[in-house]
C-alpha cells in the first residue's frame, strides 16, 4: 500500500486534505450500508455472514468516522500524512475484502431478488469507492477492482442473462468512472505544482518587497511593517522598544569624488558592519539614500540606548578600502522610545528624527535620545510656524539695523538689516527665530 501513496511530500499532504475530508461521509455511508445489510440478511445467512462480519464494519466505521471527523482541519507534517493515508488504505482495503466476501458467501442462501440486493450493494461501493477516492487512483482501482470481482461471482451464480449484461454495463460504467479518476488525479498533481510554485513566487516577490535591493537589508516599507506590529503589542503593554536612525556624516563628498560605484560600496559595507557585529542587540533597516533605521526590543527599564548608538558609530568610522580608494565616513543617531515618548509609529518616527537633528546640530558623530526636553522644543517650534503662517507681517514684523565697523578706521561701512518679530500670541520672538536679511552699504 504504501507504493500506492505518492513519495512527493507536497502531493501526499494535498492527497490528505482530500481524503481527510472525505472520510467522515465514507465511514457514514458504510455504516447505514452495514445497518441494511444485518437488518435484511440475519434471519437468513448464517450468523456470521450477515451479524458478525457486518457488525464488525458497523462498529469500526463508526469509531474511525469520529476520529477523521475530530481531525480532519488538523493541520499535520508531510511524513505525518504519509503515514496516516498509509493506515488509512489498508483499513479501506481489508474492509473491501471483508464485504465482498461477506457477499459471496451470503449469495448461495438467498433468491434472485436477494442476490440483486447483493449486486446492488458491491455496485454502490464500486461507485462511491471509486468517486471518493478520485485523489488515490492506485487505492481506487484496488478496491473497485476487488469490490467488482464479487459482483461479478455474485452475478455468475444468478444463472441470468440479463443480470450478466447489466453487470457488465455496470463495469463499464465504473470503467468510465475510473478514467475520470486518472484525470483528475492528473489535473491533482499539476494544481499541487501549480501551487506551489506560486507560493514560491510569492515567498520571492514579498521578499523583493521587503528588502533593499543594494545591502540586502530589510527596507522601508519592512520597517514601518515592523513598527506598526510593535506599536501594536505596546498597546497592550507586553512590549518596549526603541527607534533609531542612522545618518552618515561626510557620505556626499565621498559620492561626489569617487562617484556612486564607491558610495555603494560605502553603503553596503556599513550594512555589512551593522549585520556582522550587532544583529543580536537590533534589527536593522535601510530607509533611502545614507540614511538606516534600528530598532531594539528593550528588557531593562534604563537600556544604555546612548552608549549603543556610539558603538555603531565607532563600527562605521573604521576607514574601508575599495581597491586603491581608501575613504571614511561617520554617522549620527537618533532614538525614541515607544511607549515612553510615543504610541503611534509616525510619531515615534518623527521623534527620532527629530533627535537625529539635535545630534547633527550638536556637533555631528553622537548619539541624541528623544526626551521631554526636546518635546517640549518640538512642541514650542510647531506652535512658532503656525503662529508665523497666520501673522500679519506688516504689522507685527518690524526692523532694526546693527552697524558693521571697520576696525581700522572706526568708520561704520555697512548697517546689517535684522528682522524683529513681535507677536501678539507669542510675544516678542527670540532673535533665533529671526531672519537676516541680506546686507547693504551704508
Amino acid at each position: 500500500m504504501a507504493g500506492f501513496i505518492s513519495q512527493d511530500h507536497h502531493l501526499s499532504l494535498a492527497q490528505y486534505r482530500s481524503f481527510a475530508q472525505k472520510m467522515p461521509p465514507i465511514y457514514a455511508g458504510l455504516t447505514l450500508a452495514m445497518a441494511c445489510h444485518i437488518y435484511s440478511l440475519y434471519c437468513i445467512v448464517p450468523c456470521v455472514w450477515s451479524v458478525v462480519c457486518p457488525g464488525a464494519l458497523f462498529l469500526g466505521a463508526i469509531v474511525r468516522g469520529i476520529w477523521w471527523h475530530r481531525n480532519k482541519n488538523k493541520p499535520v507534517e508531510d511524513r505525518l500524512a504519509a503515514v496516516r493515508l498509509e493506515r488509512a488504505t489498508r483499513l479501506l482495503f481489508l474492509a473491501a475484502i471483508v464485504v465482498a466476501l461477506m457477499d459471496m458467501m451470503a449469495a448461495p442462501y438467498l433468491d434472485i431478488y436477494g442476490k440483486y440486493y447483493l449486486v446492488m450493494e458491491l455496485l454502490v461501493c464500486s461507485v462511491v469507492s471509486t468517486v471518493s477516492l478520485i485523489h488515490l487512483r492506485h487505492y481506487a482501482n484496488l478496491v473497485a477492482g476487488t469490490v467488482n470481482l464479487a459482483m461479478l461471482c455474485v452475478v455468475w451464480g444468478m444463472h441470468n442473462y440479463f443480470a450478466f449484461v447489466s453487470a457488465l454495463v455496470a463495469m463499464l460504467f465504473v470503467a468510465v468512472l475510473y478514467a475520470c479518476v486518472v484525470s483528475y488525479y492528473d489535473d491533482l498533481r499539476f494544481l499541487e505544482r501549480a501551487r506551489r510554485e506560486a507560493q514560491t513566487l510569492s515567498r520571492t516577490n514579498a521578499a523583493l518587497a521587503n528588502s533593499d535591493t543594494l545591502t540586502g537589508l530589510p527596507n522601508r516599507r519592512h520597517f514601518f511593517n515592523m513598527l506598526d506590529e510593535l506599536i501594536g503589542r505596546a498597546d497592550t503593554g507586553s512590549c518596549r522598544f526603541a527607534v533609531g536612525i542612522l545618518d552618515l556624516d561626510g557620505f556626499k563628498p565621498i559620492n561626489d569624488s569617487y562617484g556612486h560605484r564607491v558610495g555603494d560600496l560605502v553603503l553596503c559595507k556599513v550594512a555589512e558592519r551593522l549585520k556582522s557585529n550587532l544583529a543580536e542587540a537590533a534589527s536593522f533597516f535601510r530607509l533611502g539614500g545614507d540614511e538606516f533605521a534600528f530598532i531594539i526590543l528593550l528588557q531593562e527599564e534604563d537600556a544604555p540606548l546612548k552608549e549603543f548608538g556610539q558603538v555603531m558609530i565607532s563600527l562605521i568610522e573604521s576607514p574601508m578600502t575599495f581597491g586603491d580608494v581608501t575613504v571614511s565616513v561617520s554617522g549620527s543617531v537618533g532614538i525614541a522610545v515607544c511607549p515612553d515618548m510615543a504610541d503611534t509609529g509616525d510619531r515615534l518616527f518623527e521623534y527620532a528624527d527629530f533627535a537625529l537633528y539635535h545630534a547633527k546640530r550638536t556637533g555631528r558623530a553622537h548619539t541624541e535620545v528623544f526626551t521631554h526636553l526636546h518635546k517640549e522644543e518640538l512642541q514650542a517650534q510647531g506652535a512658532t510656524e503656525q503662529t508665523m503662517r497666520q501673522a500679519d507681517a506688516e504689522a507685527e514684523f518690524y526692523p532694526m539695523f546693527q552697524p558693521i565697523v571697520d576696525t581700522v578706521t572706526g568708520r561704520t561701512q555697512y548697517m546689517e538689516a535684522l528682522a524683529r518679530w513681535n507677536s501678539p500670541v507669542l510675544g516678542a520672538v527670540s532673535q533665533a527665530s529671526s531672519f537676516l536679511l541680506p546686507s547693504a552699504p551704508v
